[in-house]
């Protein structure tokens, strides 16, 4: 196989009134992991930050979004498939319905990958619609699942951020301008006894990912994931 596998799918509610709009009942959505871990608001926080960075306003994460996004990754992994039409023969936009979004108005990608970083590099460098679907306007809000190695991304034209979660609610990750590096202060050389300077510690090598063919890399912890892209699903709703 010959690199990560991902997938897009986006969607637009044309019906759109801009009003507060109640949030649809579950059917088929159970899950436990709807509130985002530190590797899912970091997936968003990438995510943000490149919008900013194009000049385009970052995603609030979204209740109904994130359930839908984590019972799909829960779902892929659960079962062994890698598609956007579900294991119960769901569209991503009839999916996040089900899962409480009170539009269609949605869209998503898809990967497989060890880490948020190499998620979002492997839509970022795709030529197939991932990266546009990143920087689409009409999103407002999203919502991050991840399980067993596949990562969902659910985006959405209606903003549902201030809905309950169904657990404590992760602070909306901050996009950022980079740090500029503060003018260096002279300090004095460390010497010891004598007058002699303190050699400097020998530096120590950290674990490093596994290079893979493409230039994307896998950590060790995922040596078996499927390495191959697929044509992403593309389409809008009326």
């Amino acid at each position: 196989m010959a690199g990560p596998m991902l997938l897009a799918a986006a969607a637009v509610a044309w019906a759109w009134d801009g009003g507060s709009r109640p949030a649809h009942a579950l059917t088929n959505c159970s899950t436990s992991s709807q509130a985002l871990d530190a590797a899912e608001q970091e997936l968003l926080r990438l995510v943000n930050e490149f919008r900013v960075a194009n000049g385009v306003a970052p995603l609030k994460p979204s209740p109904n979004l994130s359930r839908a996004a984590a019972w799909m990754s829960e779902d892929m992994a659960a079962k062994g498939y890698f598609s956007h039409t579900d294991s119960l023969g769901r569209s991503a936009f009839q999916r996040v319905k089900d899962c409480g979004y009170a539009t269609t108005g949605a869209g998503e990608n898809l990967a497989i990958a060890g880490s948020a970083q190499q998620a979002f590099t492997l839509w970022l460098n795709s030529p197939l619609g991932h990266r546009e679907n990143m920087l689409r306007s009409m999103w407002v809000v999203a919502g991050v699942g991840r399980a067993g190695g596949y990562w969902t991304l659910d985006f959405g034209t209606y903003d549902d951020s201030n809905q309950p979660w169904d657990g404590p609610q992760p602070a909306t990750p901050t996009a950022t301008a980079t740090p500029t590096r503060p003018a260096a202060t002279p300090t004095a050389t460390p010497t010891q006894p004598g007058g002699q300077p303190t050699p400097p510690p020998t530096p120590t090598m950290g674990p490093t990912a596994t290079p893979t063919p493409g230039g994307a890399s896998l950590p060790s912890s995922h040596p078996n994931l499927p390495r191959r892209a697929l044509v992403p699903n593309i389409v809008a709703e009326r």
